[in-house]
């Protein structure tokens, strides 16, 4: 629900595409039960689909392959970003509304929707998805212990101190 529309996304991962639908009861019931896609996101054997935070942006993905629809401004983006996602991740995840993010090369990446603003931000196990606190001032992750198979929770600001 975006602004107080449903929107729907469906399809078939063999297709290659799949179809984004704005209202699609409304449309069946005064279009004689036809409902027309609003926008198609193309990306090869797409295997993840999600809506952002907000609702704003709709991501189609494969590994590095991405496909994002801006609902607000009626855009749409396709990309391959670059490192690919380390292994077990299977997709990226939101980081908030705007900005999507995965491990590579054990390493965080951050980037925007449009994939502008590419960002490492640090180390990373692949292993467990880094989480932020809710003002996304700290970013919490767990990194290897070389002894007895462990691990520790680390907390790195995302801001300099006076800004803490």
């Amino acid at each position: 629900m975006y602004k107080r529309q449903l929107y729907v996304v469906g399809g078939s991962a063999s297709d290659n595409r799949l179809y984004i639908y704005q209202d699609p009861a409304n449309q069946y019931q005064n279009q004689d039960g036809i409902i027309v896609p609003s926008q198609v996101l193309q990306v090869n054997n797409p295997n993840y689909v999600s809506f952002s935070d907000n609702a704003q942006f709709i991501v189609a993905e494969n590994g590095t392959n991405f496909a994002v629809y801006d609902i607000e401004n009626a855009k749409y983006y396709s990309y391959t970003t670059s490192p690919a996602l380390d292994v077990p991740q299977l997709h990226a995840s939101w980081m908030d509304g705007d900005r999507l993010t995965y491990i590579g090369n054990h390493k965080m990446i951050v980037f925007d929707y449009d994939d502008s603003n590419q960002q490492t931000l640090m180390s990373a196990n692949e292993g467990y998805i880094p989480a932020f606190s809710n003002d996304y001032k700290y970013v919490y992750s767990f990194s290897p212990v070389t002894t007895e198979n462990k691990v520790d929770l680390d907390r790195t600001p995302l801001a300099i101190p006076s800004d803490l």
